[in-house]
């Protein structure tokens, strides 16, 4: 049985209104840099949980490591800024060697669990 809004939720984890730290979180003022990292690991574990759209992994790395500058993100995880762009592309297929480069440069982990 389904309960409440069943389709895709896409949410912008740094939203400039502060709507959805209070409401999702119930955090308020200032984010500290432990809970903008809570977020960000939050907003990656929901893009890997969307079975419907594969792609959402990939938007949800280009909004993080937009968050955290693409250049200094590209340098970090040792790949080429346009190479980067083009990778977390609406059209990018990157390696998995790349979407594990791109992780550890913004302090997350792709990680797996059991399917239910």
């Amino acid at each position: 049985m389904n309960i409440g809004y069943d389709k895709p939720l896409y949410i912008q984890p740094f939203d400039h209104r502060g709507s959805f730290q209070t409401k999702m979180f119930g955090w308020k003022g200032t984010l500290t840099a432990e809970q903008t990292a809570e977020i960000a690991a939050e907003y990656l574990k929901a893009a890997l949980e969307n079975e419907d759209e594969p792609r959402a992994l990939l938007i949800a790395l280009r909004h993080l490591a937009q968050a955290q500058g693409i250049a200094k993100v590209a340098k970090a995880a040792g790949i080429e800024r346009e190479s980067l762009y083009r990778a977390l592309s609406v059209h990018g297929n990157p390696r998995l060697s790349t979407l594990v480069a791109v992780t550890k440069a913004i302090e997350l982990r792709l990680t797996g669990e059991a399917a239910q």
